[in-house]
């Protein structure tokens, strides 16, 4: 009897766990939701191993001076392949050009800050949690941020300042290779805010225009436009 009633409450928990992933999968809205759900259920953790150095300054210059490198070398290759192609050809042909964004209303800016995770990066002033308790009192300020810098043409430079945490790309790769890390860039929140309100007008233009890839599947989802 003792089995028979332990089998049974086995298999409760199991249908029961299946249910609950499967509302969870299912409730997924992008591929990075999937992956976080996968990562759970597969028990995966964020590595935080870096390679031995004699101080953390001198690491951090390590990492920054090969990041950079990094970087000069794909925009070395991007404009040499530059040379050996035709964009025109390759270019889908448009007659509707973007010339300039439209600035947005506060509430665009409220919806976009609502609907945005409640992640805070370490050059945020206030952590995102309070900005969103206060956001009928900042949103005004916000909105302000934004749409001088769409209108200007121009983001402020305390925008463009990320904080990089390297990670291991797999957990199994050596930790002394830098080239076995990849640059996590955590933005300042409103720089998020001020990236999404571009994004969703540009989506659309290519929406409109019929100017999106056929076979992209990411970063397609248009944001309240």
């Amino acid at each position: 009897m003792f089995q028979q009633q332990r089998n049974k409450v086995t298999n409760l928990i199991r249908e029961s766990k299946s249910k609950h992933w499967t509302k969870i999968i299912s409730q997924a809205k992008d591929q990075k939701e999937l992956f976080d759900v996968t990562s759970k259920l597969l028990h995966k953790t964020k590595c935080a191993k870096l390679p031995s150095s004699k101080s953390d300054n001198e690491l951090a210059e390590k990492f920054s001076e090969f990041f950079h490198k990094k970087i000069a070398t794909i925009r070395t290759e991007i404009e040499e392949n530059q040379q050996n192609l035709d964009f025109q050809e390759l270019l889908p042909k448009c007659t509707n050009y973007l010339k300039s964004f439209t600035p947005a209303t506060e509430a665009v800016i409220l919806k976009l800050i609502k609907a945005s995770p409640t992640k805070s990066c370490n050059l945020d002033p206030i952590p995102t949690w309070l900005l969103k308790d206060c956001v009928e009192v900042l949103v005004s300020a916000i909105t302000t941020i934004v749409n001088l810098s769409v209108t200007n043409g121009v983001v402020p430079e305390d925008l463009k300042v990320a904080h990089i945490t390297p990670l291991l790309k797999k957990i199994s790769l050596l930790i002394e290779i830098l080239k076995n890390y990849r640059p996590v860039s955590g933005l300042p929140f409103i720089s998020k805010i001020l990236e999404k309100h571009v994004d969703g007008q540009m989506t659309k233009h290519d929406v409109d225009n019929d100017l999106a890839e056929t076979f992209q599947s990411a970063y397609t989802k248009i944001q309240f436009y």
